[in-house]
């Protein structure tokens, strides 16, 4: 069998199949770009560096801020113990 007969027929199959081709790539092409696309890429990349960053210096701020509440608190209960005491505890509620 010729070389060139090999060749021929794939171009055949090729051309009868290129409206499934286009159609297939080009459904997968508007896909990628489109807004669906971009939050796929979004979330398979996972946040960036720089979000990491601000979101553990805004935790870090947090801890330090309560830190130093608590820091406060155990300064004021030493100084005068008598004066800070725990409200009475609850009766507990039975769900109806």
């Amino acid at each position: 069998m010729p070389s060139g007969f090999l060749w021929q027929q794939f171009l055949f199959h090729l051309v009868d199949a290129a409206p499934w081709l286009i159609a297939i790539l080009g459904g997968l092409a508007i896909l990628n770009f489109g807004p669906l696309g971009r939050a796929l890429r979004a979330r398979l990349q996972g946040p960036n560096r720089a979000d990491l960053e601000e979101r553990l210096e805004e935790l870090r701020s947090e801890l330090a801020s309560a830190n130093e509440r608590l820091d406060y608190l155990e300064r004021l209960a030493v100084q005068r113990p008598g004066a800070v005491a725990l409200p009475p505890a609850a009766e507990p509620t039975t769900p109806v």
